[in-house]
């Protein structure tokens, strides 16, 4: 064999090793592992358990360290159970980690930054905390990993059950193949970001309604 070829030839098996690897049921709870343990890590602080002020000082908006019971645990234990239930086989909580990690936390970074520049400078009518720019941040970064996320896991065959389960339907592609097709994809990525989008610019806990809606949205339309 011409070592090129064996060498390429190691490299695929070492791919598909990986990717058996990935699907051990294990694997999910190794990859929600580290998110778990910053949850617990707030969790202690907010409760006064551990004396982090460093830690209060960089994520608690109000100084409190009882907000970070709020707002970071939330987000924490909505990372984790999103990470196990996803994982390589579930398009909606895909979705929802998504709306969660890119969506809503790019919306928070960018609306303070760039709220009050621009074309879209300004906060929303109905919420004053809220800006427009952080909301058009949620829609197009919730939007385009979502896709992303989707597309590429559709495309190495982990959805696949959706299709087989459910016989003929609009979101599978034609002609027998049993993933999903690219058009509803991108159309479920849209509606999902826009209903993230929307829910996050309400009062109360998005960290918790933002994943929700978003994986609820897609959900009904894969």
């Amino acid at each position: 064999m011409h070592p090129q070829s064996k060498h390429a030839s190691l490299n695929s098996s070492h791919g598909s090793q990986l990717v058996e690897l990935s699907g051990m049921g294990v694997c999910r709870y190794v990859a929600a592992l580290l998110p778990a343990l910053m949850t617990l890590r707030f969790m202690l602080a907010g409760l006064g358990i551990t004396y982090e002020p460093r830690l209060v000082a960089g994520t608690a908006r109000t100084g409190q360290r009882e907000e970070l019971l709020a707002g970071p645990t939330l987000y924490g234990l909505a990372h984790v159970l999103l990470t196990v239930i996803a994982w390589r086989n579930n398009p909606p909580a895909a979705a929802g980690l998504a709306a969660l990690c890119a969506g809503d936390g790019l919306a928070d970074v960018l609306g303070r930054r760039w709220g009050n520049r621009g074309p879209l400078a300004g906060t929303l009518p109905h919420n004053r905390d809220k800006t427009w720019v952080g909301t058009a941040t949620c829609f197009l970064a919730g939007f385009a990993a979502t896709a992303a996320y989707v597309l590429l896991f559709n495309y190495l065959g982990y959805y696949n059950h959706f299709c087989s389960s459910q016989g003929p339907h609009w979101s599978c592609a034609k002609a027998g193949k049993q993933h999903l097709a690219i058009g509803p994809i991108l159309l479920g990525s849209a509606v999902s970001a826009g209903a993230a989008a929307l829910v996050e610019t309400m009062p109360g806990h998005d960290n918790l309604t933002v994943p929700a809606v978003a994986a609820a949205a897609i959900w009904l339309l894969l």
